[in-house]
This record gives C-alpha cells, sequence and structure tokens, in this order.
C-alpha cells in the first residue's frame, strides 16, 4: 500500500508521465483512486499545469530591438 507522502514522491518522480515501473505506476493508481486528498491534488496539480500552458500560449511574443539588446549587454545606454 502507497502512503500519501510516497504517493506523491512518486507522482512528480514519474507517476505523471508514466515514467515508473509497471508496478509502481499500479500502486499510485490504487492509492489516488482510493483516496479523495490525492486525487484533488493531482486534479488541482492538473489544472494548474493546463493554465500555465493556457497564459503561455497566449502571451504575445515581445521582439525587444537590436539597440536595446546592446545597450543592455554593454551596461548601459
Amino acid at each position: 500500500m502507497t502512503s500519501c507522502r510516497e504517493f506523491l514522491q512518486l507522482m512528480l518522480d514519474g507517476w505523471l508521465s508514466r515514467d515508473l515501473p509497471r508496478r509502481r505506476l499500479r500502486d499510485c493508481d490504487d492509492h489516488v483512486q482510493s483516496c479523495a486528498q490525492c486525487a484533488a491534488y493531482v486534479a488541482s496539480y492538473r489544472a494548474t499545469l493546463a493554465a500555465l500552458r493556457e497564459q503561455r500560449e497566449r502571451a504575445p511574443v515581445v521582439q525587444v530591438p537590436e539597440d536595446l539588446v546592446q545597450a543592455i549587454l554593454a551596461g548601459g545606454p
């Protein structure tokens, strides 16, 4: 049986990417299905990632003038 603490570590170490041994994936899947707190945490984590991706896609592309880049690199105006 996987504890909540163990699940949270495994979640970051490869459960989300499905990059764990099959047995560990199954243990984590079982844990998150039986633990409402961890299921809520996973849902919140996934929603946060989705919101960040969406925000990144909406962010305008800013073109910085080359003379400004050179001035910054040179250390002044």
